[in-house]
């Protein structure tokens, strides 16, 4: 009897003051793990997201290890910046053991899936999918000073690099007031402002620079940037060598998880703006406030992890409290702690701006306008509940917090509803009775749901109600609790699914210009790889040398992220860009707004530039191309590194007209020649990235981020030679004959390529009218240029079957016989693996590469160039030789030719494709003769070039075969 007495005071005294937390750790997790998988980053639409954002290939369950690593990684890294981010590697704090116990307790109560293990781990610091950084980050937005934990309940987490806090003082947020948590003076900053790193939110979205959290939207944009662009001088002299390449890959992995883990924090201050005491100012601190304040948090949880919530060998006042109100007996605890609603069919909303996802309050409002009308998560919270410090009767004696108009106090249009209390003992043999007040809580964003109309209990009358002078009339009971749970849960797992949505919303389409081609290099300038693999411009081997590789890059850009039709209001904001200037994202003193291209990529450490480190076909009738000949690297040597590395462009301009949403796609041309892309890529991605202002009059968000990504064919080896000392007559028998007095060697002395789609652009010239030969005989003249290789990056097929154009224009000397035009298609090489972390084992081309890549769970296509004349040429190549009769030969090693001893790579020449702002159509030779003949000849291959831009030409390269030793 005593216990029941004590029972029936736990229940129904109404006390004044509150538990410092929102939702404990581990619902906060759950609420987190289910936005996840209601947003774009966990359903159906993820797989098109993270390829997106450059995510896709990396492993799920760990994407953010340096997987490269000879040993397992210790521990999984985030970094603590400061606002100004000044320093680029401030502090790294691991994962650890605190957040992982809150997970094991989700998995245990299998409310995280069939999929639980892969979301927590094996152990604590490992394994770390998107979904566990989110909900690390909602744990550890609780942290607390350290005497705050007991050791009795196990690991606390680390400590703040910066010194301690109680973060929870900054987690409240009233928008009726627009106060944050305030007892005479305020107690901590406004849950808006602490969440998006700003002073004051509805003045200005800009980040504080002297803010104290270091996990706000903020600082998740900052890190999302560096994560995708990050690349560091790191000792500051001036270049970046291997070491410092490494150490910035490792960095974009870890700015990845502290980007995802910022963002797991906004979303915990969020949901506490679905949690009535947070919004409605009311304080409910275990270390100030009494027992009964603390009663909702526990409550809820246990309704998700069952009775260890509330028990265990040291609860928390707030957890006694809850025990003692719904009693021990099995089927009482049964009764009240259900299951915790998921979603429960709630729609996304979306907003215009992240404050917006919060409160709809107009700047302006006073204390006065009714909430009625608006849309945030704090708005339904703060308007549709009371809580145990702003009952009727108690709302404006407790210091800081202040009277509402919304419930109404006075409960007018309440129901009142008087049954029997089955989680009370009978009193005298008889039952006790309750009586509780329902009402409607409004939705505009949802006015039709059953849960909007249907009057829901929320509040009862307290037992000694009008005896003994009492002055607390109101108390809140397990049905109140329930009902608020089973309100605003659902709501604010949708309301944070919509958030993380409104973060990576910006959306580019990056796609093959105009032109169909990427980029061009003249692979036969000098240049020599040093020891670390890299491809030093001219004879440098240094470390950290001037890289040689792509300077320009051309993509087509569009601005395709979707406008924002608001929940409830339904304005309609579109997603304009500003107006991009020059300039380098490590300059510190431009800022923006960007438009940079980002080259990934990793390394043929065997590449060298007699292209003897490439894997190699040659011509072998009856089987035009028998077998892979592999390269033999040399020592420390690889086919592909193992860590993903970038090279980032400068800004580019362009205009506010450009960057509408839904405008029309505009070339960009990115300029790369302060960070070149190696000729020796392999796994070759460009993304595009937007930051800066993003919206419009109806909504516009600062500094927003859209990215783009476009998987181009990897560097491509076009060769051209002089083969003059054959001429081609399909007439005779072979077609290939030897020279002759009428069809003798001759000299190219001036040659132009020209690449593409259709009509083909010109992209490299060389004039030897002012110079050296192009490419003399590489019989006579052995030592001398004898060919021109070029290096072209090609966009993907716009359909199945269109293949891209090379097309070869040499120019004889005046008064020497004809050297035609020659045209061939390629669709560029792979030279690629489907995911970022594979084996060694991995690293064997397949068989037909050429034509798809394979559909394996992991594999690496490595095409080969092609070996004739005993040269190792490219992939296309083009002979260059006398035709009598100007139709297509066959492959120069069908007869076969006899081998060349040697041939030179033309050195100089002028790349088109990095000077011409505009490429010019490809021209014929000024010394052909206008011949009807040629003239045919030459509109054939127009039409021959149109067609395969079109997929009809009929052609096809042939499969490659699997490799030969």
């Amino acid at each position: 009897m005593t216990r029941r007495i004590r029972l029936l005071g736990l229940a129904w005294l109404a006390l004044a003051c509150s538990n410092v937390f929102a939702f404990d750790t581990q619902t906060h997790a759950y609420i987190t793990y289910q936005a996840f998988l209601n947003s774009n980053l966990g359903n159906g639409n993820a797989t098109a997201l993270l390829q997106q954002i450059g995510l896709d290939r990396f492993d799920a369950p760990q994407p953010f290890s340096p997987y490269w690593l000879s040993v397992p990684f210790p521990e999984s890294f985030y970094f603590d910046n400061l606002p100004s981010g000044a320093t680029p590697l401030q502090y790294e704090r691991p994962a650890t053991a605190y957040e992982w116990a809150q997970m094991q307790q989700l998995a245990a109560a299998g409310v995280l899936g069939p999929n639980s293990s892969s979301v927590i781990g094996a152990d604590p610091i490992h394994t770390l999918p998107i979904s566990n950084w989110l909900m690390r980050g909602a744990i550890r937005e609780d942290d607390l000073q350290p005497s705050y934990y007991d050791p009795r309940d196990g690991a606390a987490p680390d400590r703040d690099p910066y010194g301690d806090i109680l973060r929870s003082l900054n987690h409240f947020y009233n928008p009726i007031y627009d106060k944050p948590l305030t007892v005479g003076a305020a107690l901590g900053k406004k849950s808006t402002d602490w969440a998006l790193g700003t002073t004051d939110a509805f003045t200005s979205l800009a980040p504080d620079s002297t803010r104290r959290q270091h996990f706000s939207w903020a600082d998740a944009r900052n890190n999302y940037f560096l994560a995708l662009t990050a690349e560091r001088d790191a000792n500051s002299n001036g270049v970046r060598e291997a070491s410092e390449r490494e150490a910035d890959s490792e960095e974009r992995l870890f700015r990845w998880a502290t980007a995802f883990r910022s963002l797991g924090d906004v979303v915990h201050l969020l949901e506490d703006a679905a949690q009535p005491q947070h919004t409605r100012n009311d304080r409910h601190d275990k270390h100030v406030n009494p027992d009964d304040q603390q009663g909702f948090e526990p409550f809820t949880n246990a309704r998700l992890i069952g009775e260890q919530a509330v028990s265990g060998s040291n609860p928390t006042p707030g957890e006694v409290y809850v025990r003692g109100l719904i009693g021990d007996e099995s089927k009482l605890f049964q009764q009240f702690i259900t299951p915790l609603p998921d979603i429960n069919g709630y729609p996304t909303p979306m907003f215009t701006t992240p404050l917006r996802f919060f409160t709809t309050r107009a700047p302006g409002d006073s204390s006065s306008v009714l909430p009625d009308g608006r849309y945030g998560m704090a708005d339904y919270s703060n308007r549709g509940f009371f809580t145990r410090g702003t009952t009727p009767d108690s709302s404006t004696s407790i210091p800081g917090v202040f009277a509402f108009q919304r419930p109404d106090p006075a409960l007018t249009g309440f129901a009142t509803q008087t049954t029997n209390c089955a989680f009370l003992p009978n009193l005298r043999g008889q039952p006790v009775t309750c009586t509780t007040h329902l009402h409607t809580v409004p939705d505009p964003v949802q006015s039709g749901r059953s849960d909007v109309t249907t009057p829901e209990p929320l509040l009862a009358d307290g037992m000694w109600k009008g005896f003994f002078g009492s002055t607390n009339e109101y108390t809140l009971t397990p049905q109140v609790y329930q009902t608020t749970g089973n309100l605003t849960v659902p709501r604010v797992i949708a309301y944070s699914a919509g958030l993380l949505n409104y973060f990576f919303r910006g959306k580019l389409a990056v796609s093959a210009p105009p032109d169909k081609i990427v980029g061009v290099l003249n692979q036969g300038a000098q240049h020599t790889m040093n020891a670390q693999g890299y491809p030093c411009v001219g004879t440098a081997t240094n470390d950290g040398c001037p890289i040689f590789g792509f300077q320009s890059i051309r993509v087509s850009v569009q601005n395709t992220t979707p406008q924002i039709t608001e929940s409830g209001s339904g304005t309609v904001a579109v997603q304009n860009f500003s107006a991009t200037a020059v300039g380098s994202v490590t300059d510190p003193n431009f800022h923006g707004p960007y438009l940079v291209a980002v080259a990934k990529y990793h390394r043929n450490t065997c590449y060298k530039p007699d292209l003897s480190g490439e894997p190699y076909q040659i011509y072998n009738p009856p089987t035009p191309t028998t077998g892979i000949t592999q390269p033999t690297c040399g020592a420390g040597q690889t086919t592909r590194t193992a860590y993903q590395e970038i090279s980032v462009s400068k800004s580019f301009a362009a205009t506010a007209a450009q960057l509408v949403a839904n405008a029309p796609a505009f070339e960009a041309h990115f300029d790369f020649s302060a960070d070149s892309i190696p000729v020796n890529a392999t796994d070759l991605f460009i993304q595009v990235v937007y930051r800066g202002p993003m919206g419009d009059a109806n909504g516009q968000e600062p500094d927003a981020i859209a990215v783009g990504t476009l998987d181009v064919r990897e560097p491509t080896f076009a060769a051209f030679w002089n083969n003059t000392d054959y001429f081609w007559n399909s007439g005779a028998t072979p077609p290939w004959l030897h020279e002759d007095p009428l069809n003798h060697n001759e000299g190219i002395e001036s040659f132009w390529a020209c690449m593409g789609g259709f009509p083909v652009k010109m992209v490299f010239e060389y004039d030897g009218a002012v110079g050296s030969p192009a490419m003399v005989d590489p019989i006579v003249n052995s030592g001398k240029p004898g060919m021109v290789r070029l290096a072209a990056i090609f966009p993907p097929p716009d359909f199945a079957g269109q293949q891209k154009n090379v097309r070869a224009v040499p120019v004889h000397y005046p008064g020497d016989q004809l050297i035609v035009q020659e045209s061939v298609p390629t669709r560029g090489v792979f030279r690629q693996a489907n995911l970022e972390n594979v084996d060694v084992s991995t690293l064997i081309p397949y068989s037909g590469c050429a034509t798809n890549l394979p559909t394996d769970a992991k594999y690496w296509c490595f095409d080969p160039i092609q070996r004739r004349r005993n040269q190792l040429f490219g992939s296309p190549f083009s002979p260059l030789y006398i035709d009598l009769s100007f139709d297509t030969a066959s492959d120069v090693d069908s007869v076969p030719l006899p081998p060349f001893s040697d041939t030179v790579h033309l050195a100089t020449g002028t790349n088109r494709f990095d000077t011409d702002a505009t490429l010019v159509n490809c021209t014929t030779q000024p010394a052909a003769p206008v011949t009807a003949d040629y003239q045919a000849y030459l509109h054939f291959l127009d039409v021959l070039e149109e067609a395969r831009d079109l997929g009809v030409s009929g052609e096809a390269e042939p499969q490659l075969q699997q490799r030969q030793q």
